[in-house]
């Protein structure tokens, strides 16, 4: 079942790239100014794919800004970060920050639940026009809900693709594009 959005123009594909910057962005901002750690660099990195794989899209897909955030993400959902699990590094960062804010675990949890679930809403409304952005956008969708096994199978199949190479990615990234847009390169 084809559930994308047919790109109608180049247009359609930056504009993608410009959306996340607004609203997805503020709503990361925000996660970021209440929350320090490792949960709020990972919405930065995994959030901006979405921007990365659109942003030059007359040059490629964003191959080499993509694969280092997404090899980068995945280590640390998977390795963690200084010897601590992910989950640990992060339950730590919620102890520590509650104790910086003087307010409990409890109020601090539905705080950065809040910022995780605006984040969320905000790249749902993102419109994708091929797999590899439907999987960006899952994957920080899924980050913003502290679902963190999606969020690394969706990376995972990015990681996959970008392994292939970059004249893969690229086809892959830029899939429904070509078919329906013609390049002023491709008139010369």
């Amino acid at each position: 079942m084809n559930w994308y959005k047919k790109a109608q123009s180049v247009e359609d594909f930056t504009n993608l790239g410009y959306l996340q910057r607004e609203k997805p962005e503020s709503a990361m901002l925000n996660a970021q100014q209440f929350h320090a750690g490792l949960w709020t660099h990972l919405l930065e990195h995994v959030g901006d794919l979405t921007h990365r794989m659109t942003e030059y899209i007359n040059n490629g897909g964003g191959y080499g800004a993509s694969k280092e955030k997404i090899d980068r993400s995945i280590s640390y959902l998977i390795n963690g970060f200084l010897g601590r699990s992910f989950e640990e590094a992060h339950e730590e960062n919620i102890t520590n920050n509650a104790k910086r804010l003087n307010i409990s675990e409890e109020e601090y949890r539905n705080n950065i639940k809040e910022y995780g679930e605006k984040y969320s809403q905000e790249h749902e409304q993102l419109a994708v026009y091929n797999e590899a952005q439907q999987r960006a956008r899952d994957a920080a969708v899924s980050l913003g809900r502290f679902d963190f096994k999606s969020a690394l199978e969706n990376l995972t199949w990015l990681k996959n693709l970008a392994d292939q190479g970059e004249q893969v990615w690229d086809m892959k990234v830029l899939e429904g594009l070509r078919s329906s847009v013609s390049f002023a390169s491709s008139n010369n």
